[in-house]
């Protein structure tokens, strides 16, 4: 079977998500703590060139300079608390990470039906198995926030230490499905 970039980077993000889940195993509240300053810098940043686009349109007035200068003002502000307040941001994730649990894991199971006729049953198993249990965790943590602030770096780790084999594994399948 001839690599392609779509195979090499399923590859490269299954390696990233094993590794990523290990450190978050190993360190759960650095982790956590690490990744909402670099999401605090990031907002920072994406806010400073919204309101620059917003200074330099000549036309000040309509819809899209008005929600770009917004963009700005609202990710300025975010970034700024989340730098100052950390903890804030770790609740922010608790409520965020359910929820794409959830939709990831619909995803998922929506794109097994082209699956189960070009693949080995038992790995059709554990791919409907793996979203399964993805959806199943996604509302626990929805309706259980202060078990998912206590527990947000393990479920993350466990989470992607499981799917990263998976991308590495169902790349070449997936695009085997959707071969012309």
């Amino acid at each position: 079977m001839r690599r392609t970039r779509f195979d090499w980077l399923e590859g490269i993000l299954g390696v990233l998500a094993l590794i990523l889940g290990i450190a978050t195993i190993a360190n759960p509240d650095a982790m956590l703590s690490t990744m909402i300053r670099l999401l605090a810098i990031f907002a920072i940043l994406s806010a400073v060139r919204d309101i620059l686009f917003y200074c330099r349109t000549e036309e000040y007035t309509g819809l899209r300079p008005m929600l770009t200068l917004t963009a700005g003002v609202v990710g300025l502000v975010a970034g700024v608390m989340l730098l100052c307040y950390p903890n804030a941001g770790k609740w922010i994730v608790s409520l965020l990470i359910p929820i794409w649990f959830i939709s990831h894991s619909i995803f998922q199971l929506s794109g097994l039906r082209s699956l189960r006729s070009i693949t080995a049953p038992w790995l059709y198993a554990l791919e409907v198995g793996f979203a399964a249990i993805g959806f199943v965790l996604g509302v626990i943590m929805l309706f259980h926030t202060a078990w998912m602030v206590a527990a947000t770096g393990l479920v993350i780790g466990g989470y992607l230490i499981f799917t990263g084999p998976e991308y590495a594994c169902s790349s070449p399948l997936e695009k085997a499905a959707f071969k012309p």
